[in-house]
C-alpha cells in the first residue's frame, strides 16, 4: 500500500489534498501503514500538493510575458513563425531547475510549435497552457 501512495503522489493523481490526507490515514487506521510511512506520505503530498506550492511570482510573471507577447502580436512587432534555419526539439519533461524551459524556449509539442512564456517552465503545454503560447505560421 506504501508504494502504491508513493505512486499516486509522484504522479499527483489527487485533486483533493484534504481527502487525499483522509485517505492515508485511514490506510493507517487499518495497519496498512507505519507511523513513519504515514508522516512520511503526509509530508510528500503536503510538498506536492498544486495549491499550497503554487509560485504566486510566477505565475504573475507568466501572466505578464502572455500580455505582453499578445500586445506584441496585435501591434505586429512579433513574428512568432521559429527560424526555419534551427530545428525546434520536441517537449521533454524536464526533471529539475536544470532543465527546464526559459522564458522564450520554443518546443515542438503533439505536432505543434510552442514558446515558454516565463522562466523555470517545467510544465507541459497541455498541462499548463497559461505557461505556453502556441506559435503559428
Amino acid at each position: 500500500m506504501y508504494e502504491f501512495f508513493k505512486l499516486v503522489i509522484a504522479n499527483k493523481s489527487y485533486r483533493d489534498l484534504d481527502a487525499f490526507l483522509g485517505k492515508l490515514r485511514a490506510a493507517w487506521g487499518r495497519g496498512l501503514l507505519t507511523d513513519a510511512q504515514l508522516d512520511e506520505l503526509t509530508a510528500l503530498s503536503q510538498a506536492n500538493d498544486p495549491v499550497s506550492s503554487c509560485d504566486l511570482p510566477g505565475e504573475i510573471s507568466a501572466l505578464w510575458a502572455a500580455v505582453r507577447a499578445l500586445e506584441a502580436r496585435l501591434d505586429g512587432t512579433d513574428d512568432p513563425s521559429p527560424d526555419k534555419d534551427e530545428p525546434i526539439p520536441a517537449w521533454k519533461q524536464p526533471v529539475g531547475a536544470r532543465d527546464a524551459y526559459a522564458c522564450g524556449a520554443r518546443v515542438c509539442f503533439n505536432g505543434r510549435v510552442y514558446e515558454s512564456l516565463l522562466d523555470g517552465n517545467v510544465w507541459a503545454p497541455d498541462v499548463y497552457p497559461a505557461g505556453w503560447r502556441e506559435l503559428t505560421e
